[in-house]
């Protein structure tokens, strides 16, 4: 399924950016893998790092609920509906 870091991720802390100015935080994964970078500045950059750390365990939940949903054998149009949105999502966090 997952073609990316397995969670769980988790963010470092604060350095200065040397180069730009400011900060930057690093995203790893459990085995301490990096992620990726991201600059520092803002509280919504602070809530944006919170959130992209979170990805792989929203994921699991994502995909947990899509199943939970398929095992209940509801047809009925709000079942319906759901289904779609979660497999959608999870086609993109996927990268399909």
């Amino acid at each position: 399924m997952a073609k990316h870091t397995p969670g769980p991720w988790h963010l470092t802390a604060r350095r200065q950016d040397r180069d730009n100015g400011g900060e930057i935080r690093s995203v790893k994964g459990p085995q301490e893998q990096w992620i990726g970078d991201l600059r520092s500045s803002s509280d919504e950059d602070a809530a944006n790092e919170a959130l992209i750390a979170a990805a792989p365990a929203l994921l699991d939940c994502v995909c947990g609920l899509a199943a939970h949903v398929r095992e209940s054998g509801r047809k009925d149009a709000a079942a319906t509906i759901l289904l779609a949105e979660l497999d959608a999502l999870i086609a993109k966090a996927e990268g399909n």
